[in-house]
């Protein structure tokens, strides 16, 4: 006998909903990475200014909000992901200790924001990238709550390795990925 239509249906549901928690679990890998780096960055800024120390703090707090969400998403749909980066977010955090790590402390503070802002940019060229593939009521809640905060980020960094303040017109004018308009 073939399959109904409804067997049809709830086959094609399953594997989106398996589908969009892979993507879940991609992006929350992501945002613990970047919360790491973050996190480590600010240990090793002992000498710093107390506003970059801030700004590095304020970073990781927003990226550790973002996993918790993301977290508390796959956990609404039955999983139980580890809150923890992986391979990816070790290269990460090896990356940025070896650049922080390598000259004087100013030349490692500017390739710290600079490896950073590429972090920043990669993720927001990440959340727009899936966004297509998930349900349009998901889509909407990451552009919501997951993209804007993510592109603001990436605007905080880019200005702060630039050695500007962030201005509201700037946002997203040297990102390398297409922005959402476009599609």
């Amino acid at each position: 006998m073939a399959p109904s239509w409804h067997d049809v249906r709830n086959d094609q549901a399953m594997t989106q909903g398996n589908q969009e928690r892979s993507l879940l679990r991609s992006l929350l890998r992501g945002e613990c990475a970047a919360f790491d780096c973050y996190l480590w960055l600010h240990s090793e800024m002992k000498s710093s200014s107390s506003a970059d120390r801030d700004f590095i703090y304020d970073q990781a707090r927003h990226h550790e909000t973002r996993a918790r969400k993301i977290h508390s998403l796959l956990e609404a749909q039955g999983e139980e992901p580890p809150f923890r980066s992986g391979v990816w977010g070790a290269l990460t955090l090896l990356a940025l200790r070896l650049v922080f790590c390598w000259g004087n402390s100013e030349r490692g503070w500017h390739r710290a924001f600079s490896l950073l802002r590429e972090g920043e940019e990669f993720g927001l060229c990440q959340y727009q990238s899936v966004l297509p593939e998930f349900s349009v009521d998901l889509r909407i809640m990451l552009e919501n709550n997951f993209v804007l905060p993510q592109a603001l980020s990436f605007d905080r960094v880019r200005n702060r390795a630039k050695g500007e303040q962030p201005r509201k017109d700037a946002l997203m004018s040297d990102l390398h990925c297409s922005p959402l308009s476009a599609r």
